[in-house]
């Protein structure tokens, strides 16, 4: 069976000035993702080195809504993600994913290296989320493109289209219901989402989201 581990770190740490604030925020959202991904997790979210998070989920049909809401709650503290599809050797415990083992984590684990590679080697470089599967997909690569082509909409957005594009897509609400929620105008909803591609947006979270629960659930493993 096909789990799917999430591993998280945040980028260029040393550099923080308030790690304190940002450590207790980090350990609320972790504590905030457990209560509201519970029927998809397997092994609860936790940060495990101060500025590194893991977590495991049953399949991956909530593994970008996860890391997308951390982003979120998180900002603007910059992350790198590595989602990683496979088995688990080890007994799986919901309360105490540390010394939990198998290839989805070391899968995890390589994305997270790989990117630290490809910041290092190509600067410019505007993904920071990358999917490695125990096999070798035309569908995984296809979603790696795609996470990437959606970070870089994601750098044009300003700051008040980011808040809007990320609450909308989270709660999947309506231009009223996130104009309500945000104090917010309808119209001026609708014109952050429409000037930060909020549609091509979505069909891209969309479509990623069906290939990895596709993967994940797949019996050929």
């Amino acid at each position: 069976m096909a789990y799917v581990a999430i591993i998280g770190d945040i980028v260029s740490s040393r550099q923080l000035e308030n790690r304190s604030e940002v450590q207790e925020a980090f350990i609320e959202t972790m504590n905030a993702i457990n209560k509201r991904y519970i029927n998809n997790i397997a092994s609860d979210f936790l940060v495990t080195l101060g500025d590194e998070f893991q977590g495991l989920l049953c399949d991956g049909e909530e593994a970008l809504s996860i890391v997308h809401e951390i982003e979120r709650m998180m900002d603007p503290i910059a992350f790198r993600f590595g989602i990683g599809i496979g088995e688990i050797d080890t007994e799986i415990q919901r309360d105490k994913a540390l010394g939990a083992d198998g290839p989805a984590y070391h899968n995890a684990r390589n994305a997270i290296d790989t990117l630290k590679k490809l910041e290092k080697a190509r600067p410019r470089k505007t993904g920071n989320i990358l999917i490695v599967s125990f096999r070798d997909s035309d569908n995984i690569r296809l979603c790696n493109i795609m996470l990437d082509m959606m970070k870089a909409i994601e750098s044009k957005w300003t700051p008040r289209q980011k808040e809007v594009i990320r609450t909308t897509l989270a709660n999947r609400s309506t231009q009223a219901e996130t104009a309500l929620a945000l104090k917010m105008k309808q119209p001026n909803v609708a014109r952050s989402l429409g000037e930060g591609f909020y549609d091509t947006y979505r069909n891209g979270f969309d479509e990623i989201t069906r290939i990895l629960k596709e993967e994940s659930c797949s019996s050929n493993i």
